[in-house]
């Protein structure tokens, strides 16, 4: 059984809404046709619909992509490691997120996230983090179009990470910024030269606005992925 305890950061979320939930609660068009069912144990490497600005049409979009940032100036996929997650602090200075900051900002639907945390007895406990209020919000992403020699695309996308709050340390030292509602649009729209208001956003919203629920260790395995992963119990 392959297994994913031990992951870094932000490596495994929820979606397990419709795709018309999505596109209600993100006022959003689907920009190409794409197939998806509710998401209890969402994985690296696996298709997503996320959100990125249609520059032609000032709107927003649905676009399918993979977990997992391959930079464009990368020459050969296989030998890239696939970045799940951008650290808040160095994002203008890696070169792997510097151009996406910049020009390639997305929202990355959800409804919670996992974590893995260490017991007394060394043991790992999986917890899901949701809102208290339990609505859907979105993860702070970058994205980036990659293209083999052969002319094969690819378009993957990362989940911006920041140091936790207090209240969460004892879980882990950091995760993943979910915008405030009111921030999603600034983030996907705002222009190239507002770095400093594009940082401020990734303060993220506050761990006082979540709730944690153990759920069951079948989470473990990125092959289970129904209702039961995502059940408090």
């Amino acid at each position: 059984m392959e297994e994913m305890r031990d992951v870094c950061m932000c490596g495994r979320f929820s979606l397990a809404v419709e795709l018309s939930e999505v596109m209600e609660r993100f006022h959003v068009r689907i920009g190409e046709e794409m197939s998806f069912h509710p998401r209890y144990n969402v994985a690296p490497t696996q298709l997503l619909p996320i959100i990125i600005e249609d520059e032609s049409l000032r709107t927003r979009r649905l676009k399918q992509m993979e977990w997992g940032l391959i930079p464009r100036w990368v020459k050969d996929e296989s030998t890239s490691k696939r970045l799940i997650n951008a650290r808040s602090e160095t994002v203008l200075e890696k070169p792997a997120f510097r151009r996406s900051f910049r020009r390639h900002r997305c929202l990355v639907p959800a409804d919670g996230y996992f974590e893995w945390q260490t017991q007394e007895d060394g043991s790992k406990r999986p917890l899901h983090i949701v809102r208290k209020d339990r609505e859907l919000f979105a993860f702070a992403g970058l994205w980036d179009q990659w293209i083999s020699s052969e002319g094969k695309e690819k378009s993957t996308f990362t989940i911006i990470t920041r140091e936790a709050d207090e209240e969460f340390r004892p879980i882990h030292q950091r995760m993943p910024v979910m915008l405030e509602p009111e921030a999603e649009e600034t983030w996907i729209y705002h222009g190239v030269g507002q770095t400093d208001t594009l940082l401020a956003i990734l303060a993220g919203v506050s761990a006082t606005e979540l709730e944690v629920h153990p759920v069951s260790t079948m989470v473990n395995s990125v092959h289970n992925d129904q209702a039961e992963c995502v059940k408090p119990l």
